[in-house]
């Protein structure tokens, strides 16, 4: 994933932006119930992991997103 494309110009197909948002919640709720166990300084690892693993399988908008929100986190660090 080569872009640096931010997640407010990111196209969002619903099923796209399901695949993300379900992939989004197992570290949501690690995070939740492990306090500080994710820094906000590894945020973006985190988020082109889970890019990775949606483009891996063939939800590429929803990596897309993901990644977008990677850029987003590390411009942000």
């Amino acid at each position: 994933m080569a872009h640096r494309e931010r997640f407010e110009n990111t196209p969002r197909e619903p099923e796209q932006l399901e695949a993300a948002l379900d992939h989004l919640f197992r570290p949501l709720c690690f995070a939740v119930e492990n306090p500080g166990a994710i820094a906000p300084a590894e945020m973006d690892d985190w988020l082109r992991m889970a890019a990775a693993e949606r483009d891996r399988q063939g939800d590429y908008g929803a990596a897309r997103m993901l990644d977008a929100l990677a850029v987003q986190a590390d411009d942000n660090d």
